[in-house]
């Protein structure tokens, strides 16, 4: 199993946004061009499935300053069976965009965690049905469950905090 964390492209008029690791995800103004936050969250995550032997993979294409053509080979050359995909508020659409598109080129299993509203309500699914999974709240343990559960054919209503279809 091949498992890619993702911190998607964020451009919107010549500005540069930042999302995994802010406090406040927002579009950067001329003052703020250096700044840069750590994604720590994803970077826990992606330590913990590493220490649990699975084959994973982080995208910052933010920190990267990653293009959306050179965003998308990424993940194609990667060829993930799961991707996480971490968002905001401010960047949803643009967030919920990319998923589409990678969902049309990879038949992988798309979660998405973050600080936003809008993805713990289960219609989020319903209108979304490119998106397999939702995690809300802290994310590394919960996503460590799910994958191990993937994998193994687990009961995925053990995995606190995880929203899915089913049957």
């Amino acid at each position: 199993m091949k498992i890619l964390l993702l911190n998607p492209p964020w451009n919107v008029g010549g500005k540069k946004g930042v999302r995994a690791g802010s406090r406040w995800p927002h579009l950067k103004t001329d003052q703020e061009r250096d700044y840069l936050p750590f994604p720590f969250f994803l970077a826990y995550t992606s330590s913990l499935l590493k220490q649990n032997k699975f084959d994973v993979h982080l995208i910052d294409a933010i920190a990267e300053d990653l293009t959306d053509e050179e965003f998308f080979e990424r993940i194609k050359k990667f060829s993930p069976t799961v991707i996480l995909i971490e968002t905001s508020t401010p960047s949803l659409e643009l967030d919920l965009g990319y998923a589409k598109k990678i969902k049309k080129f990879l038949d992988s299993k798309i979660v998405f965690v973050g600080c936003d509203n809008n993805i713990t309500n289960p219609q989020f699914l319903l209108d979304n049905s490119f998106i397999d999974f939702v995690i809300y709240g802290e994310y590394e343990f919960p996503f460590l469950n799910l994958v191990k559960g993937l994998k193994k054919g687990l009961d995925l209503n053990k995995v606190p905090g995880l929203i899915y279809r089913d049957s």
